[in-house]
């Protein structure tokens, strides 16, 4: 949360998100490489419903970053995240 979010590679997936062979690319990458192994390391139900979940707060504190910029976490603001993490995770 404390580095800048540019990336080159960020910013070209980005711009070309809307392309059908990068969305692929991309969706099946995230699949892969994230969601499936967080996936299988979750117990109890719903297991592929609560990874999502929290692939999807990790992009969403991705994307916001990249629009307003890092800002120093807080104490707070940590315990918050966890406390969201913890939800999502939670079997």
């Amino acid at each position: 949360m404390r580095q800048p979010p540019e990336s080159p590679i960020l910013r070209t997936l980005e711009r070309s998100a809307y392309h059908p062979e990068v969305r692929t690319a991309a969706r099946e990458r995230l699949i892969t490489a994230v969601l499936s192994p967080l996936e299988a390391t979750l117990s109890g139900p719903d297991a592929h419903a609560r990874a999502r979940m929290a692939v999807s707060v990790v992009l969403g504190i991705g994307a916001m970053r990249r629009r307003v910029g890092p800002e120093e976490p807080t104490p707070a603001d940590v315990d918050r995240l966890t406390a969201v993490f913890e939800a999502c995770l939670a079997g």
